[in-house]
């Protein structure tokens, strides 16, 4: 199976595999993030015969840059979805009250057999760069959920919670590839 634009071009990940020798539901079930009005086509290739359904769920795409950042609260799940073929990321502010680390959880439905076509969650600093190390964590249709402790080391080799001044930073989620989409949620907190 593989998505296409309204070209009949692969825009999503190219050849989904279903094994029916599987009860896991992933193998059976892709989610993908596509635009009201558009069209799409579904590539098919089989050995045998194939039963194709879908269902549609609108999600409202508005915290698309660092200025329009929902806030989100400690503890508190949100979802949204990524496009496919589409480079726009979903952008979300918190607030750290406290000289504490930060942990995000995401979790992910998305395409693609393998966990190269996820939905990634990178933690920012306030001005809207990434951290350099251990800068994000995904989720995809394999590894289902991912949660980030984000950490880094001084000089002796010392782990600290790279949020571990208080501030306000911001979570960008987009996708792991230009083959990724799909839908996701996220939630943080601090430990």
């Amino acid at each position: 199976l593989t998505l296409c634009n309204s070209k009949k071009k692969s825009i999503g990940a190219t050849r989904e595999y279903w094994d029916t020798n599987h009860d896991a539901s992933n193998y059976y079930t892709r989610t993908y993030g596509v635009k009201k009005g558009q069209t799409y086509y579904f590539k098919v290739e089989a050995a045998a015969g194939v039963k194709i359904k879908t269902a549609v769920k609108a999600v409202s795409k508005k915290y698309t840059s660092q200025k329009k950042a929902k806030s989100l609260k400690a503890k508190t799940t949100v979802g949204g979805v990524i496009i496919a073929n589409d480079k726009t990321a979903d952008w979300y502010k918190i607030s750290v009250p406290a000289n504490k680390r930060v942990k995000i959880t995401i979790a992910a439905k998305t395409n693609g057999d393998d966990d190269k076509t996820g939905i990634k969650a990178t933690l920012m600093k306030s001005n809207g760069k990434a951290f350099k190390t251990n800068a994000y964590c995904y989720a995809s249709v394999v590894t289902k959920s991912d949660w980030c402790k984000y950490l880094r080391k001084d000089q002796y080799g010392n782990q600290y919670g790279i949020s571990d001044k208080k501030g306000t930073y911001y979570i960008k989620v987009e996708r792991l590839n230009k083959s990724s989409n799909g839908y996701y949620t996220l939630k943080w907190q601090t430990y």
